[in-house]
């Protein structure tokens, strides 16, 4: 099949099979393994908000990169609109070409803070930090997001998905579980079609089951989505990118 290229915004990325955000691994590091294997695009590991406000030093531990490590979006997580904008900005002056907004990380700590995946059922709490990020940054913001926080909430991703484009998001990454489903059972891929099919225009970034190069080729012919994250596929496999 033919591999168009992904646009985020005003970034065109050539290849549209990127490095997911991935705690514990894609640390700047294990970026430049993925860049010089293939990997067009990459995300950080998630930071806290609050961490990357909390001042220059912790700011440096927590998001290095350097001239080899583009275009790369720092991923940002918190609860606040303002201090999420704050972040962004920062995020911004460190020269991150992406900004992307987690509302899907289903891990308990995340959750007991109202944090993350969480937020997957306050969508009125996603669309306001939404907004406040948009208006706060000078490049593309983009968003995680799960399906719903358990089967049945699809009104609520629903909400979110449609507030976020309205806001200005150029771009939305859906992981096709809930936050409750966590990381077992089946990702169901026809979510991310139906998404596609409701923004044909917007891009849209699938997430899920992807454990093979041939799994990131099949979701894209078999969904429509604009583009696929890999993420624990590509764990010990930095030549993923370049297989695919």
């Amino acid at each position: 099949m033919e591999l168009r290229p992904l646009q985020i915004g005003p970034l065109r990325v050539e290849t549209p099979v990127v490095l997911a955000a991935l705690a514990g691994y894609s640390d700047l590091a294990y970026r430049l393994i993925c860049r010089r294997l293939g990997a067009p695009y990459c995300l950080t590991e998630v930071m806290l908000d609050r961490s990357l406000l909390a001042g220059p030093k912790v700011l440096r531990r927590l998001c290095p990169t350097s001239p080899d490590d583009h275009p790369t979006g720092g991923q940002v997580m918190g609860r606040e609109p303002q201090e999420m904008a704050r972040a962004a900005r920062l995020l911004c002056e460190l020269g991150f070409d992406v900004i992307d907004l987690n509302f899907a990380c289903p891990v308990r700590k995340a959750l007991s803070r109202r944090r993350g995946g969480y937020l997957m059922r306050d969508p009125e709490r996603v669309i306001a930090i939404v907004r406040a990020v948009v208006a706060a940054a000078d490049r593309p913001v983009t968003l995680k997001l799960r399906c719903g926080f358990a089967r049945g909430d699809g009104e609520a991703f629903w909400r979110i998905a449609e507030a976020a484009f309205d806001a200005g998001a150029a771009a939305l990454c859906v992981h096709a579980r809930t936050v409750e489903a966590k990381y077992t059972g089946p990702a169901d891929w026809a979510i991310l079609a139906a998404v596609k099919r409701r923004f044909p225009e917007g891009t849209i970034i699938g997430s899920g089951d992807v454990a093979r190069p041939a799994d990131a080729l099949r979701m894209l012919a078999e969904t429509g989505v604009d583009g696929v994250a890999a993420a624990r596929g590509a764990l010990g496999n930095p030549w993923f990118f370049r297989q695919v």
